[in-house]
């Protein structure tokens, strides 16, 4: 057994489209998902009710008690908080999150808060979106309008969730629409890097004490598949781009070099200023949120115009390794990937504040045992997770706190409600909740406080 810390930030995550439902209810407006759900034939499913979070959240927080949390991340609805592009505050939506927060704090849970995952508001997708430097402008006003209504109970905040799959988006987007997939991959990225330092200056104006602000990059430890310098060098190439291309500038204050000179030798011209390598080095993050599921592996292939990093562990469905376990979205199970990244991150910058903002399994959940869910499966991904974890605690990495992803079965993005990754189950007829195995286990590392 090994003990954490006293004061070791123990949670749940989650995101609103992913759980809120409500979509077009007490005055929100449209995000992105609620148009690629409703305007294009890729999914049946879509967010539409989702866990009715927004009807259901006082249910759900006594829940988070139940398990024991010392803290929920959550993000907010950027259109619901503010429908228009020039509009007033939504005083319901203003209403749901003061409610969700003073309940939070009522059951001693710290309420963590990230301002965009995934769903950037119609009204300024339609226009573009994250490939529009406008886009920068209306993040930053809903960012003052969230740090104004909650910034005296919200002291953890969070920019951005995994600006790299967001960028993806894009890239798909455009590849789709027979336009340059790297420019828009690359553009939306920067502009969200800008964003973010924007958002952290005026956090820091905002003279708020004691909060915390950091963004939370999906990082994934890459490795070669073998030692042939090919696949050596495009391992570093996938490290730059898929890694080091998000922490640069939060945690040093600038891209890497090599990384520039790769896209203009790629003819990748990108809108960079002046006054945006200013507001990026001024604005580093107080911490960084590391969103990590397993392991990137590189083979001998990189094509940085289509985006694409080689073989990703995370999409690989080869399964070259007969040993390797997978969860149920095709991703391996590698928790010494968890320990890497993290002494990764000590050696590379400087060791700064850490929190795993993101970390769990999906699995089919079927098994049912004295009328409760065995997700032992799930039970062990988490506890291999979290032991290496510790052990790059123990070696001297400085990780505050773990949240699982995530609370509650919800809308997985692409893959709708077949895929299952809460600590608790969801009947999405009845919206009945049911505690799976794992949250019961959870529940037990919590209180003990150790692995």
């Amino acid at each position: 057994m090994s003990k954490f810390n006293k004061n070791f930030l123990w949670g749940a995550a989650s995101a609103a489209y992913q759980i809120e439902g409500g979509w077009d209810q007490d005055g929100r407006t449209p995000c992105m998902w609620d148009s690629i759900c409703h305007d294009y034939d890729y999914l049946t499913d879509n967010g539409d009710i989702a866990c009715d979070h927004y009807n259901r959240f006082e249910e759900d927080v006594e829940n988070m008690s139940k398990l024991g949390l010392k803290g929920y991340r959550f993000s907010i609805s950027w259109s619901r908080l503010l429908p228009d592009i020039d509009g007033p505050v939504n005083e319901l939506g203003l209403k749901f999150y003061n409610d969700l927060i003073d309940k939070l704090i009522d059951n001693n849970i710290e309420p963590v808060a990230t301002l965009l995952h995934f769903d950037t508001p119609m009204y300024y997708e339609g226009k573009g979106g994250w490939l529009q430097r406008d886009t920068i402008e209306g993040f930053t006003k809903f960012a003052k309008v969230a740090f104004d209504c909650f910034g005296d109970r919200v002291k953890k905040w969070i920019t951005i969730n995994e600006p790299y799959i967001l960028a993806n988006m894009y890239r798909m987007t455009a590849q789709m629409m027979k336009k340059d997939p790297a420019l828009a991959a690359f553009q939306s990225s920067h502009y969200m890097t800008v964003a973010h330092a924007r958002v952290v200056e005026l956090y820091r104006q905002h003279a708020m004490g004691d909060g915390l602000i950091g963004h939370s990059p999906n990082l994934s430890m890459v490795y070669p598949e073998n030692d042939s310098k090919e696949v050596i060098e495009n391992t570093e190439i996938a490290d730059l781009f898929f890694n080091k291309w998000y922490l640069e500038p939060a945690l040093k204050g600038a891209y890497p070099k090599r990384a520039l000179e790769l896209l203009e030798e790629y003819d990748i011209i990108i809108d960079i200023t002046q006054e945006d390598k200013v507001i990026i080095s001024e604005n580093l993050s107080d911490f960084v949120g590391v969103n990590t599921y397993s392991r990137m592996i590189i083979k001998d292939s990189f094509d940085l115009r289509s985006y694409s990093v080689g073989t990703m562990a995370l999409t690989d469905t080869s399964r070259s390794d007969a040993n390797a376990k997978y969860t149920a979205y095709d991703w391996e199970v590698f928790p010494q990937g968890m320990y890497d990244i993290l002494v990764y991150l000590k050696d590379q910058y400087n060791n700064p504040r850490i929190y795993i903002t993101e970390n769990g399994a999906a699995y089919d959940d079927k098994t049912v045992d004295n009328g409760v869910i065995n997700d032992q499966e799930r039970i062990d991904y988490l506890h291999g997770y979290i032991s290496k974890m510790k052990e790059a605690i123990d070696d001297g990495v400085n990780v505050q706190g773990y949240f699982v992803w995530t609370l509650m079965d919800n809308f997985e993005w692409m893959k709708g409600y077949s895929i299952k990754m809460g600590l608790i189950h969801v009947d999405f007829e009845s919206l009945e909740r049911t505690f799976k195995q794992s949250a019961f286990w959870y529940k037990e590392l919590i209180q003990r406080n150790e692995i």
